[in-house]
């Protein structure tokens, strides 16, 4: 449970910028990155180098975003309710 609270906390709508304003499922992609990052960043600085793998996956998914398209990240996200495509 207090896993989907933090979840819930990152990705909810308005959290960071003014409640009218709408995220896209972008936005929500950009952070979660930008998260993995600084904490395998962290992790591997404090804990174990092997945390280094983290952000480099994450890097290495950006990269092949680029060029194909598919993004695993949007699947799980919208899967979990987190992120919805605009029509």
């Amino acid at each position: 449970m207090q896993l989907f609270s933090f979840v819930n906390l990152i990705f909810r709508e308005g959290h960071v910028m003014k409640t009218d304003e709408v995220y896209d499922c972008g936005r929500k992609i950009y952070r979660l990155a930008g998260v993995i990052v600084l904490l395998g960043m962290a992790l591997g600085w404090f804990v174990s180098p092997w945390w280094f793998i983290l952000p480099v996956f994450a890097g290495a998914n950006m990269l092949q975003f680029s060029f194909t398209g598919f993004c695993p990240a949007e699947l799980i996200m919208g899967k979990l309710g987190l992120c919805e495509k605009k029509k």
